[in-house]
């Protein structure tokens, strides 16, 4: 399987998570400055990528599964702060997603 970036637009892209397995759909991405370094934001943008929506005008409920400023601040930016391990898992807009210590996270259907 060719991996692939997937946009707000739906098409390939440079953006957005990357289609790294197709059954089931499996998306990676990672902590960026489009973000603002925030995991939280880094899923959304991943959702709405995914889902081929735009964030800003569709609502995301992460807040109806976990607290964003948690997960924020569960896995901070700051080197110094940074948990070395450790990762945490939840279901939202039928998928699962895998965020790790690290600023990966993975999305799967």
């Amino acid at each position: 399987m060719n991996r692939q970036n997937v946009d707000n637009d739906g098409e390939d892209g440079d953006h957005g998570p990357t289609l790294v397995a197709s059954n089931p759909r499996t998306y990676y991405t990672h902590r960026d400055s489009t973000s603002f370094g925030h995991l939280s934001g880094t899923v959304i943008e991943a959702i709405a990528a995914i889902r081929g929506i735009n964030p800003t005008e569709t609502r995301i409920p992460l807040i109806d599964v976990l607290d964003p400023d948690a997960l924020d601040t569960l896995f901070p930016r700051n080197p110094r702060e940074n948990r070395t391990t450790g990762h945490i898992t939840f279901t939202i807009e039928g998928l699962t997603v895998f965020v790790h210590s690290n600023g990966h996270v993975i999305l799967r259907e």
